[in-house]
């Protein structure tokens, strides 16, 4: 009989939670999470097997069934056949109830998915299914890590797809998409997906999720390794649609070295919007950072709404964090607010973050009044008659749409015009009387589903030039204490006594624009006319 060597086997390397209730189809599903070790180790006296094993859990932690797909395969020829599996390396349950798992080791590290049925009803398949794995029918080279990651969805034709990683397939990496065949155990490939650079390690993380809410899967695959100037790491997002994906892909990329794209995880709808938001991690931008990614009926927003950096935790904590982002979870509410909580793993430290999710209030903003046809030529302000300024005024709007609000919540805006300009050619009334009277500070008092608006009268200093708008910039913040962190012993700040702003709308750029009768583009061109005549030296020929 064999022995087990389970030190060293890497319990929890592979972490797959079903979240909250599941699918409401399989409401009697016992097995809720899944963990594995892919380093677990079949031992005899002439042989070491490293084949890996998981587990499959209740709701309540509690062991329900061990799974290894590759005990019991052929080993004679150790490494070219199932020898060292290593399975478990990534792992998914999908949501037809099927335990995904991924093992990058089998027939010289060409790397294959299994799946098998969770629930063992009566009718149920209790079989493995398996990638090909044969040099005639593999889909990938042997050396390609395939297994590497793994996920699942209904991609293509509304069938469920077993989708795997190969980080090192085709020098690039590639995404394999596997689905069931009636008649065999044996996978059939459904489609390849390419990377685009050579050692980018396309497909080293994978992850799907809907985020544009049309209750298609979309797939995001991650290239962690990707370079280009000022780039370092890349993220691949594939919409999906009736037809299939939809190409080219919107790519992200990183900075230098910095490995984004190393862990991905769907958050949840962090700001309670009706789409499902995505964390990518870049471990190794300075001691690591996540980025927050917001779903949009577009897709993804490719402008991070939040960056999450160690120089942000608490003083005592980001003194001995590194690898910030090294490993994510998220989309599940651990302190019942009613938003998802990300957990954020630090590898180098072997420390893990919880990162609380605190309620979002939307604020939405508007700028109204004419602003296009500013007149400096008519002298004076008709709204200061004591002025010999050309001014004009615009309204400031605030609108607090939705959100959680405990009573009016106070807000301080900011306006400034043409930031960035050494001299600015306009002053506004509110503060005459300032170093900087082209800066104007206001606080104000909203209530849920209120709206303020404030007028404000700016004035034209000079007019040397009016080709050009005057640009200008309105941003806002909330006025409240920040909560502190707990003593030793303390229970932790409710945080739902302090929400934050949704960013989308804390920056609105603006402009003034001049009255210059140049056409309908507002583009001034000269009206020139030009004549050319020849005029070179004539001869008269001899002949």
């Amino acid at each position: 009989m064999d022995d087990i060597l389970k030190d060293d086997q890497w319990l929890g390397v592979t972490l797959k939670s079903q979240g909250p209730g599941g699918p409401v189809m399989y409401l009697t599903w016992t097995e809720r999470v899944q963990t594995c070790a892919h380093r677990y180790v079949h031992k005899g006296p002439d042989f070491q097997w490293g084949q890996g094993i998981c587990y499959s859990l209740s709701q309540y932690l509690d062991l329900r069934r061990a799974w290894e797909p590759c005990h019991n395969r052929p080993v004679t020829k150790a490494h070219e056949q199932f020898g060292y599996c290593q399975a478990g390396t990534s792992g998914d349950i999908s949501e037809d109830a099927n335990i995904v798992i991924g093992a990058p080791g089998p027939y010289t590290w060409r790397g294959t998915v299994f799946t098998n049925s969770i629930h063992f009803r009566m009718r149920d398949d209790k079989t493995w299914n398996l990638g090909p794995l044969l040099d005639d029918v593999a889909p990938v080279d042997k050396y390609s890590y395939l297994g590497m990651s793994v996920t699942s969805g209904r991609f293509f034709k509304g069938e469920m797809n077993f989708v795997g990683g190969a980080p090192r397939a085709n020098g690039t990496g590639q995404v394999v998409f596997f689905r069931k065949q009636l008649s065999d155990s044996t996978f059939e490939v459904v489609h390849v997906l390419n990377g685009e650079q050579f050692a980018s390690s396309f497909g080293y993380t994978l992850t799907s999720l809907d985020l544009n809410n049309d209750s298609l899967v979309d797939l995001v695959v991650g290239a962690p390794f990707y370079y280009a100037k000022g780039e370092g790491g890349a993220v691949y997002i594939y919409l999906n649609s009736p037809e299939g994906l939809v190409l080219p892909p919107i790519k992200l990329t990183g900075k230098v070295e910095s490995r984004f794209g190393f862990s991905m995880s769907t958050l949840g709808d962090i700001n309670k919007d009706g789409y499902t938001d995505l964390a990518i991690g870049a471990p190794y931008e300075g001691s690591g950072a996540v980025y927050v990614y917001l779903g949009s009926p577009e897709g993804i927003i490719t402008e991070p709404s939040q960056v999450l950096r160690v120089e942000d935790l608490p003083k005592f904590t980001r003194s001995y964090v590194t690898t910030f982002g090294y490993s994510l979870s998220g989309g599940l509410d651990l302190d019942n607010n009613t938003y998802p909580d990300l957990l954020v793993g630090a590898f180098q430290n072997d420390t893990v973050l919880l990162i609380r999710s605190r309620p979002i209030i939307d604020i939405t903003t508007s700028v109204e009044g004419d602003l296009t046809n500013i007149d400096p030529t008519q002298p004076g302000c008709a709204m200061d008659p004591n002025s010999t300024l050309v001014c004009f005024s615009f309204e400031a709007c605030f609108t607090l749409a939705s959100g959680v609000v405990n009573g009016p919540v106070r807000l301080r805006y900011h306006i400034e015009a043409e930031p960035g300009r050494k001299v600015s050619r306009v002053k506004f009334a509110g503060s005459l009387h300032t170093d900087t009277p082209h800066v104007l500070d206001r606080e104000v008092t909203l209530r849920h589903r209120s709206r303020h608006c404030s007028r404000e009268l700016a004035y034209l200093k000079e007019k040397s030039d009016i080709q050009h708008p005057v640009a200008m910039m309105l941003s806002y913040s909330l006025l409240q204490k920040e909560p502190r962190m707990p003593l030793d012993g303390e229970p932790l700040p409710d945080l739902g006594r302090f929400p934050i702003l949704n960013r989308r709308e804390a920056l609105r750029r603006f402009e003034a624009k001049f009255l210059k009768d140049c056409g309908s583009d507002e583009i001034c061109e000269s009206n020139l006319h030009l004549r050319a005549e020849l005029d070179l030296p004539r001869y008269t020929l001899p002949y």
